[in-house]
């Protein structure tokens, strides 16, 4: 099991090249499920994924969309 160093934040044995290749679209419906089974909505979700990404709700539905990756 690899394990990620708290201490120094760093990792050479942590590999997250999966993650960077997911489609966002794909990332985007598994959070809404998530955020489902917790009684979240995607209203919610959206909020947060702009917040914190700085995307406008506009842009947000472009990048769901376009496959960005």
């Amino acid at each position: 099991m690899i394990k990620y160093c708290y201490h120094c934040r760093e990792c050479e044995c942590m590999n997250n090249d999966k993650v960077f290749q997911m489609d966002f679209g794909k990332i985007y419906g598994l959070l809404l499920d998530k955020a489902a089974r917790k009684g979240r909505t995607k209203a919610e979700v959206d909020e947060v994924i702009c917040w914190l990404t700085g995307y406008s709700p506009e842009q947000l539905e472009a990048a769901r969309s376009s496959g960005l990756c």
